[in-house]
């Protein structure tokens, strides 16, 4: 695409004024004004605008803004002159502005100040309403009705006549209700007596069958009428039970299309810490096993919990939540019991069976109620899938 000469030179003095008036207000060298309109403003702090609703909204608009206009699209250069050269320009004298806790969001609102000047039809706002914001200390976030978000970027701005400042209510009724986590540990206080590794010797000593129903009651606790069966179905695939170095193990001999397959289940010793704020079926297996490892067909891995403050350990680049809701309910990190090839998640703010909702992450990042009501029972099944043959067995999430 080409530019007529003259819009070209009109932009970059335009820029080049606005990106002045900036960096004279950050370094102190200009008194911002006091504005006095034409447009209503609603003021946010620069925390207010990174809360993921608020983000959202601002994001949305600025990146709609930035890709719109057909200038910044791929250049299809001949002769003339063309947007590659004004894009040149653009980067030389956003690059001048002085380095500032709110750089990026000066620099986004240069860019939308270019595409506002070169695709003007429409705009929300106009270049004259940019260039009163920066003289007052003020940068345009985005647009509630007829009014303009906006955030300050030097530390004290320009005074707004009072019959310009609009009310935050404003913008913070556009937004969903704002999901609240639930406190847990106010909530639910369960305890059970910790299951001593040093009992783990008198497993070696008992026959491996009854030794694996001993060691794997814990994850029968949520309905042991029909988990002891899988429990007791996986003890005579077992061929061994022992103790390496801290932990404890069970060796298993399975098939798996029509080839035997050596598996193992790692056990690691009990937590012993504080239990508050978790169900009693994840209570009963952590008080036995803080981490268990399932090396089989598949592989799954009930995650060790280091406290009420961090939760269980897991991978968090392994997290990567989609939510059509833009609030902060993630912020905190959830609890994340167990996981295989997916993270099984306590909704934060919802509440089944008893305690905070058992959640699976799909493959999009979208959190699907799981179809087992307890955590403990939903990886036992795990196991016993992982530790069979997976074309005769059914994954616990499966309707």
């Amino acid at each position: 695409m080409l530019i007529p000469q003259s819009t070209h030179n009109a932009t970059v003095e335009t820029l080049a004024r606005a990106a002045s008036l900036v960096t004279s207000l950050l370094q102190g060298k200009l008194l911002p004004t006091i504005y006095k309109g034409p447009r209503q403003l609603i003021v946010i702090s620069k925390s207010e605008a990174r809360k993921r609703a608020i983000h959202s909204i601002i994001s949305n608009f600025q990146t709609e803004a930035r890709n719109r206009p057909e200038w910044y699209s791929p250049l299809k250069q001949s002769s003339g002159f063309g947007v590659m050269h004004l894009e040149s320009e653009i980067s030389l004298i956003v690059n001048r502005i002085p380095d500032s806790d709110y750089l990026y969001d000066i620099n986004m609102c240069l860019f939308h100040l270019v595409n506002v000047i070169l695709d003007s039809d429409d705009r929300p706002f106009n270049s004259g309403d940019f260039m009163d914001l920066f003289h007052s200390g003020y940068l345009p976030l985005c647009p509630i009705g007829n009014k303009i978000v906006v955030m300050k970027y030097i530390d004290r701005p320009g005074e707004i006549d009072s019959r310009y400042l609009g009310s935050k209510d404003e913008l913070f009724a556009t937004l969903a209700p704002s999901r609240k986590p639930i406190d847990r540990c106010k909530r639910w206080a369960y305890d059970l007596p910790i299951r001593s590794s040093a009992e783990w010797p008198s497993f070696l000593d008992m026959p491996v069958g009854e030794a694996v129903q001993r060691i794997m009651e814990p994850f029968a606790f949520s309905n042991p009428t029909a988990l002891r069966p899988i429990i007791a179905e996986l003890a005579t695939k077992a061929t061994h039970v022992s103790i390496d170095q801290q932990n404890l193990r069970i060796s298993f001999m399975v098939q798996d299309d029509g080839d035997d397959i050596d598996c193992q289940v790692d056990f690691a010793p009990p937590f012993t810490g504080d239990v508050s704020g978790l169900p009693t079926d994840v209570v009963a297996i952590i008080r036995a096993y803080n981490g268990v490892k399932v090396d089989g067909v598949g592989s799954s891995t009930w995650n060790p919990y280091l406290g009420v403050q961090d939760g269980f350990d897991i991978d968090w680049s392994d997290w990567d939540i989609s939510d059509d809701i833009a609030d902060d309910l993630w912020v905190a990190k959830p609890l994340v019991p167990f996981k295989d090839q997916t993270l099984w998640v306590y909704h934060p703010a919802k509440i089944q069976h008893g305690f905070l909702q058992l959640m699976y992450l799909s493959d999009s990042g979208r959190l699907i109620p799981s179809l087992q009501p307890c955590a403990g029972e939903a990886f036992l099944k795990l196991m016993h899938l992982y530790l069979g043959d997976l074309n005769l067995g059914k994954h616990p999430e499966e309707p």
